[in-house]
């Protein structure tokens, strides 16, 4: 079976930009994911960007968030490719968003739990962390 599905949740870098093609309304956004992760002993945070790209009725709901906006979408991965004006071969993965919906702020409790996950990098536990 073969899977291509990804859902990402973090915050809008600018305001969603609408183009209208012979088609679909297309709509793109930048989306900001923030990750943190225990190296050395110091918590560090790392943002990583994703391009998204949404057509039709997904678009329009897209187009309807703003810069800052924490967002939580679903959807497929898709390698865009064209030439540029340098005659260079240019390729960009892109975010097909398929869902997109408003997501609620992070409560720190929460985010400690995802923290924690297993496969989620976290420090050896302090006496103080285990409970008896």
């Amino acid at each position: 079976m073969r899977r291509n599905h990804v859902e990402l949740t973090g915050h809008l870098g600018a305001d969603p930009q609408q183009r209208t093609s012979a088609k679909a309304v297309i709509v793109t956004a930048r989306l900001a994911v923030n990750n943190s992760y225990t190296q050395g002993g110091a918590l560090k945070e790392r943002t990583d960007w994703f391009s998204l790209v949404a057509f039709g009725r997904v678009a329009e709901a897209l187009q309807r968030f703003t810069k800052g906006e924490r967002i939580a979408v679903e959807g497929r991965l898709q390698t865009d490719v064209w030439d540029g004006e340098d005659g260079k071969r240019h390729e960009r993965v892109e975010v097909v968003v398929l869902r997109v919906e408003a997501a609620a702020r992070e409560r720190a409790d929460q985010k400690q739990a995802e923290d924690d996950a297993p496969g989620a990098a976290t420090s050896e536990p302090t006496a103080e962390d285990i409970l008896f």
